[in-house]
């Protein structure tokens, strides 16, 4: 009995206005950043995560889910509409195109690999040299 007195108590709280209100724009959002390509769930989490820094624990967690399944969502429809998967995990949701005898070409596997490679490449490039004093002039305790 205490698992469905938890579950009723969790559905009580998801309810709320304010609580949806978050999932909301949280789907928005997270559909909105779901539809560029090359970038995924995780990528947009942590893309719009310091928007929920100042927010209730439990708003934050309901908007990060909102962001989640708004970006699944997001990533479908952009190889729905476009025809071309933005990241290799919404490859499956690729409609065939009239004349084609098999599912998913070997030119959307390779559109696909390329989009994910240079999302790779981009953020290499864009983060900070990683040499071998890279962690030795941050100081110690005694700086602070």
């Amino acid at each position: 009995m205490d698992i469905i007195t938890g579950f009723g108590q969790g559905l009580m709280v998801a309810m709320q206005p304010e609580n949806l209100l978050y999932c909301f724009v949280g789907v928005f959002l997270g559909t909105f950043i779901g539809v560029l390509p090359g970038i995924g769930s995780m990528a947009a989490i942590s893309m719009l995560l310091p928007l929920t820094f100042y927010l209730q624990p439990t708003d934050a967690l309901v908007m990060l889910a909102g962001i989640y399944y708004g970006t699944q969502y997001g990533g479908s429809t952009a190889s729905i509409r476009r025809e071309f998967p933005a990241t290799i995990v919404a490859l499956r949701t690729t409609p065939d195109r009239p004349g084609r005898s098999s599912g998913v070409g070997p030119s959307r596997c390779r559109k696909s690999v390329s989009s994910s490679l240079s999302r790779s490449r981009t953020s290499a490039l864009a983060s900070p040299a990683t040499g071998s004093n890279s962690g030795s002039d941050v100081g110690g305790a005694s700086r602070f």
